[in-house]
Formats: C-alpha cells, sequence, structure tokens
C-alpha cells in the first residue's frame, strides 16, 4: 500500500480528484460499439439518471458517418457525425438537462487514411499505417500537439463537455525508423514529447474548465501516465466478472489518491439478474462503468441495478476510501473488505467461512452456492436481518454467542449484521 508514496518522492504527483469522478458512470462501448446514436442514448440516459448514473463516457463512433465498418479509418479529424448526433450542442444540454456530466473519446494518437488530416501530417508520423488503419501522429512536433490540443479546446468550447477519454496512448512509442531526431521536432525523444503533450493538453484545457475528468485505462498506467488522469479504469474484459475483481484489487493496492473505476459491465435483457449481480458485486470496491441499453433491460434487471447503486453509493465513502483488505490473493482476492469508522463491509467469493470483527457488518455473498458460514467470538447474541439480490429483507437471525454457524444467505445476496 506505500507504492503511490514512494512515486510521489520521484515527483509523480496526482493532481486532486474531483467529486464527479467518483461517480457512477454510464458508457456507450459494450452496448454501442461504434455505432452510437444520440437521441437513443439521450432516452436511454433518462433511465440510467433514474438509476442513479451521473456521468457518461461517449466512445467510439461518433465521428463515423454511417454504419461503422469495425476500423479507425475515419478518425483524425473529429468532426461528429450528423447522422448519428445532427445537433450535438443539444445533445450535450440533454445530458446536462438530465443532471449527467458529459465524456467524449478521443483515440488520440490515430490519424485515420480516410482523414482529411492524414495528408496533413504526411511525414509526421511514428508509424504511418498500424492494424488499425490509421497512421500514429509523431507528439515530437509542436504542430501536431498544437493540432490534438485545439482539438480537444474546441469541444470545450462548442460543446461544453466535461471530460475526455484519451486512448491508445500507449501508442505513442518510439521504433527504429522514427528514432533519430529532424528538422521541425522540439523534443528529441518521443517519451518527453509524449509527457510534453499530456502537460499541455491539462494545463491549458484547465484554463477553459476547471474539474475536468480524465480516464486512462489500465494497460498504460504507471507513474507517469497518472498524474494526467483521474479515473483509472480496469482493462477491457467484457462479461470478465473475475478478470475485474482482479483489475480493480491491484489499481486499489496502489492507494492511489483517485477514482478507480471497473471495466464497463454488460449483460443482455436474456440475462438472469443473478449474473447481473456477481458481476456488480465483483466490482463493489470500485466506481461502476455499466455499459447496458436500460430501456432494453429487464424490470428485474433494471430493479436489481436500482438497488445496487443505491447501497453503492449509501456506502461509498467506506467502500471506496475506507480501509481496504483483500485476501488470498493465490485465490484471485476471494474475500475482499473495507472497513469505515461504523462498519465493516465484506464479499466472500467463495464458500469461506466469515468472522465476525466486533462492528457492525455487511457481508456479501458472491460465491456459487446458497448459504454461509458465520462465526460469532463473542460474548453477545448478534442480530441478522437477510437481505435477497435486490435488497428485500427476507429473514431475521439470532447469531448465538461463541459459535460457528451456517445461516441462509443466498447467493448474491446480503447480511447485515448489529
Amino acid at each position: 500500500m506505500s507504492v503511490y508514496p514512494w512515486w510521489t518522492e520521484y515527483g509523480h504527483v496526482v493532481p486532486p480528484c474531483p467529486a464527479a469522478a467518483e461517480d457512477a458512470l454510464y458508457s456507450t462501448w459494450y452496448s454501442c460499439y461504434q455505432n452510437p446514436v444520440g437521441s437513443d442514448i439521450l432516452a436511454d440516459l433518462e433511465v440510467a439518471a433514474e438509476a442513479g448514473f451521473r456521468t457518461i463516457i461517449l466512445d467510439d463512433g461518433w465521428q463515423i458517418e454511417g454504419e461503422s465498418e469495425g476500423s479507425y479509418a475515419p478518425c483524425g479529424d473529429w468532426i461528429v457525425a450528423k447522422d448519428k448526433f445532427p445537433d450535438f450542442k443539444a445533445f450535450a444540454d440533454g445530458v446536462h438537462a438530465l443532471g449527467m456530466k458529459l465524456m467524449v473519446w478521443f483515440a488520440a494518437p490515430f490519424v485515420g487514411i480516410k482523414s482529411k488530416a492524414y495528408a496533413r501530417f504526411e511525414g509526421k508520423y511514428l508509424n504511418p499505417l498500424n492494424g488499425h488503419g490509421t497512421g500514429i501522429v509523431d507528439p515530437r512536433y509542436p504542430e501536431v500537439r498544437e493540432y490534438l490540443k485545439e482539438t480537444y479546446k474546441r469541444f470545450i468550447r462548442d460543446y461544453d463537455i466535461d471530460g475526455f477519454k484519451l486512448d491508445f496512448i500507449d501508442n505513442f512509442g518510439p521504433n527504429a525508423a522514427t528514432m533519430e531526431p529532424k528538422e521541425g521536432m522540439d523534443f528529441p525523444t518521443v517519451e518527453a514529447a509524449t509527457k510534453r503533450l499530456l502537460d499541455e493538453i491539462t494545463e491549458e484545457l484547465a484554463e477553459l474548465k476547471p474539474d475536468l475528468l480524465y480516464e486512462y485505462r489500465q494497460g498504460y498506467i504507471g507513474p507517469a501516465i497518472n498524474r494526467y488522469g483521474n479515473m483509472l479504469r480496469v482493462g477491457d474484459c467484457a462479461y470478465d466478472g473475475l478478470a475485474n475483481r482482479i483489475g480493480m484489487t491491484n489499481l486499489r493496492l496502489m492507494n492511489y489518491p483517485i477514482a478507480i473505476h471497473s471495466d464497463m459491465l454488460c449483460w443482455s435483457p436474456k440475462e438472469d439478474s443473478k449474473l447481473c449481480a456477481k458481476q456488480l458485486l465483483n466490482v463493489l470496491f470500485c466506481v461502476p462503468q455499466i455499459s447496458v441499453f436500460l430501456a432494453d433491460s429487464t424490470d428485474e434487471q433494471k430493479k436489481l441495478l436500482r438497488h445496487y447503486l443505491d447501497y453503492w453509493t449509501e456506502n461509498r465513502e467506506i467502500l471506496l476510501h475506507g480501509k481496504f483488505r483483500p485476501l488470498y490473493p493465490e485465490y484471485n482476492y476471494t474475500v475482499i473488505s473495507s472497513e469505515g469508522s461504523d462498519k465493516i463491509i465484506t464479499v466472500l467469493y467463495a464458500d469461506t467461512p466469515y468472522t465476525y470483527e466486533g462492528k457492525a457488518a455487511d457481508v456479501h455473498l458472491n460465491g456459487n452456492c446458497d448459504g454461509m458460514v458465520f462465526e460469532n467470538p463473542t460474548d453477545r447474541v448478534l442480530t441478522g436481518e437477510i437481505y435477497d439480490r435486490f435488497g428485500t429483507l427476507t429473514e431475521t437471525v439470532e447469531i448465538p454467542a461463541k459459535t460457528i454457524v451456517r445461516l441462509p444467505v443466498p447467493e448474491t445476496g446480503m447480511i447485515c449484521v448489529k
């Protein structure tokens, strides 16, 4: 838990985290892929806002006219597709009217071969054509950095957006063909120029709008990049609750003073709500991101999500800022808890016995069976309220002093012990 404090000794200090970075987040990535449509999204955000979401990331595809072919070749001009968003300012205003913040995705290094900007930067690419159908611009050229900065500034000025998901930062990398500095460059190395680019972005954009949100994902999180982001997300692991839990925990163990986010959770309308609950509980100790069309979800799924977000919001201070204790890393962290001043919240991800620690406790069961082995080592009788995954009280039990019992907690349910 001392890695981040050690990094600060070498100047890698993370700026203060805006409160909004810790709000539950709705993403369009898995639900829309590269084909988001503004009217459909705004309609779904009405459901999302009611459920408790306060931020949206409009992911890839908003810049692609027509049906996406699955490549990034159209990237680089960063003009909103009129067929998907006829009036992007009205879309942004609609998001804000729902009490939500709007973040927009950009593939920062990409200038696609189908864009008008591609010819503009001829001779100024680290890689003129990668597997995504794009060139990777070289940030050692000041005009490259200026173009990227002005693009982001334009979106703040024109649309009043609240933040950026700056993707593919790890593609800013040197190779044998581009190692040597050339005329027109103002930095000798790609690494130094990339750092300067991110410095300029965060400093100059803050002059237009303070407390902008920036998301970076796990693949390129480290002591240098972290000073530019206030939202660090687990790397892509669609529908993999275990990978999400491991990634979340590893990020939390770095003891960052900024918001740790899950990868986006997703499910279909045919999904059993129990499986939805298992995904949600796997990311209970970080900020949840969801990428689901909620209007298409079943009433049961929406009821589950509302309960989860209500519980998460009510206990956010403990979950995100309490004493974080992940146990059994050799088994992929099968017990995780967070302790606040008046309560301990624990999730059992396996059929693992739980020992009461003398403080009010919420214990969630996310293993693959019903029932929980509970040890009460105290001299007093405890009262336990058992809830199902929707937050409905199903039973109240007494737990005798100095005993070990198996309690009828349902899978993905919870017992609240007082």
